[in-house]
Formats: structure tokens, sequence, C-alpha cells
């Protein structure tokens, strides 16, 4: 497992880019990406298992939130996403993260059980949140306490 926190903003696009296993239709443009890192207070952060796994995040203030988690189809069940966040929510609370948010597509039911048993729950809803297959989807927004 590679972590990585001392990169240049353009770094994190790349390794956001080429680790984006399920599509080629990237949920974020490199502008959108990059205004995105550069935002007051926002610490990136990205823990990545080569070819399996990936997780971006940020950490701002007392907050952290994980911007993308994702896992090759291959490697999925095998426990990846779990280490994945727990590491992160370490490393969260190690810089005085109180909470990690999350957003997750409602049809995404596999991430939810996931996140549900890695203690998440369900704070609200995004209404048309994300944009798949020329659809329009609502998304939960889920949040783990860490203290």
């Amino acid at each position: 497992m590679k972590t990585y926190e001392s990169l240049s903003n353009e770094q994190f696009f790349s390794i956001y880019s080429a680790a984006t296993f399920r599509s080629p239709n990237k949920v974020w443009s490199e502008e959108d990406f990059l205004l995105f890192l550069k935002l007051s207070g926002t610490f990136p952060f990205a823990l990545i298992k080569p070819n399996e796994s990936i997780l971006i995040s940020r950490i701002l203030y007392e907050k952290s939130e994980i911007i993308l988690l994702e896992v090759k189809e291959e490697s999925r069940r095998k426990g990846c996403a779990s280490v994945l966040i727990e590491q992160f929510a370490y490393r969260s609370t190690c810089l005085g993260a109180k909470d990690i948010f999350l957003e997750v597509a409602i049809s995404n039911t596999n991430a939810i059980n996931l996140y549900i048993k890695l203690g998440f729950s369900k704070v609200g809803l995004r209404k048309n949140y994300y944009f798949k297959d020329s659809q329009k989807e609502d998304a939960y927004i889920m949040r783990l306490n860490l203290i």
C-alpha cells in the first residue's frame, strides 16, 4: 500500500486519472479537480494499492471527505476498500478530524452496505448528484463519526 500526501495537485490528478478503473468517463475534469485541490485548507491524501484500489480524499480542518474510492472488479470483496477507509480514518483522526463524509449513489448497495458495516450512517440526500448513462441519480451523504 502506498500513501501519497505531499504530491503536487497535478500529480494527484494524474493518479486520479490513471485509477478510475470502472469507466473511461471521469467524474471530475482536470480543471475542476485542480481547483478543488486548491481550496483553502484542503489537504489532499491518497492511498493506493497498485492496480487494485485507490482512495483520494481531503482533510479540511475537523472534517475529512472521501472524494473517490475505487476497487477493480476482480479485487472486490477481499477487504481492499475496508483497509483503505480504516487507514484514512486513522490518518484523519491524527490530523484532528472528527468526521469523515462521502457521497454514494443510492443504487450502489454493495458500497452502502460496506460503509454501514464500517460505522457510517446516512445523514442526507443529494438529488441528481450523479450523471450516469444519460440518467441523473441521487446520492446519499454518509458520515463516520471519529470521536
